[in-house]
C-alpha cells in the first residue's frame, strides 16, 4: 500500500490481511516477476522518495502524481535476488522504526 498524501513522509506498507483504506492509500498487487518486499523497499528509498516528491500537486496537501509513481522503472533482478533483501528490509524497518 502506498501513501499518495505527502509522499515526503514514505508511507509504505506490507499488509498481511484483507481490509479497507481512504482514498490517500493506494493498494498495489505486485506482477509475478517482482517480489512485494523489493517493491517496498524501491518505494521507500530516499531516491524513489525524492522523484516522487517532486511531482506533487498541492501546496496545503501535497499529493503524489500517481501516473508518474505507476510510470517509475524499476530495476528487477530475478525474483531469488528480489527475496534475499527481506532481512535487510526488515533489518531497516527496525532501524528506522524501533519495533520488529
Amino acid at each position: 500500500m502506498y501513501g499518495k498524501l505527502r509522499p515526503y513522509l514514505n508511507k509504505v506498507a506490507l499488509p498481511d490481511f484483507d481490509g479497507k483504506c481512504s482514498t490517500e492509500i493506494i493498494p498495489l498487487l505486485p506482477s509475478s516477476d517482482l517480489y512485494r518486499g523489493y517493491l517496498a523497499y524501491f518505494l521507500r528509498s530516499a531516491q524513489t522518495v525524492s522523484r516522487i516528491s517532486a511531482k506533487t500537486a498541492g501546496a496545503r496537501m501535497p499529493r503524489a502524481d500517481m501516473d508518474f509513481v505507476l510510470s517509475l522503472e524499476i530495476p528487477l533482478p530475478p525474483i531469488a535476488e528480489q527475496r534475499q533483501g527481506d532481512a535487510f528490509v526488515d533489518q531497516e524497518i527496525v532501524d528506522v522504526h524501533g519495533f520488529p
